[in-house]
């Protein structure tokens, strides 16, 4: 009950719609002054249409004024979704492994 208090407390998730079909969700979780951002999916016959980058300006703009940095994870071989989040500004900060082993870049911009 405490860990669903405290995901209720710090994360907002918002979801983009055509009609009534769920068509992409993105996530954001507050941690003091981070805004990490997770979870940014989008339908893959919608995709390359704006939508993640519309999931993530409005993430963005839903943080609290005390996030000053945002940071997100993203598949080392998804060069597509990389290159997108450099468009919207983020910088790889650094890579790690998750626990099934997969390469992670891990990316940031100040707000």
């Amino acid at each position: 009950l405490d860990d669903m208090k405290r995901e209720l407390e710090t994360t907002t998730t918002i979801g983009a719609y055509l009609n009534d079909r769920l068509v992409g969700a993105a996530r954001l979780t507050l941690e003091g002054h981070l805004g990490w951002i997770s979870r940014v999916a989008v339908a893959p016959d919608l995709q390359r249409k704006g939508i993640g980058s519309g999931l993530l300006e409005a993430v963005e703009s839903v943080a609290p004024s005390a996030v000053t940095r945002f940071q997100l994870g993203a598949g080392a071989r998804s060069s597509t979704n990389i290159g997108m989040y450099e468009r919207r500004g983020y910088r790889e900060i650094s890579r790690t492994f998750d626990s099934a082993g997969v390469e992670l870049v891990i990316m940031g911009k100040d707000r």
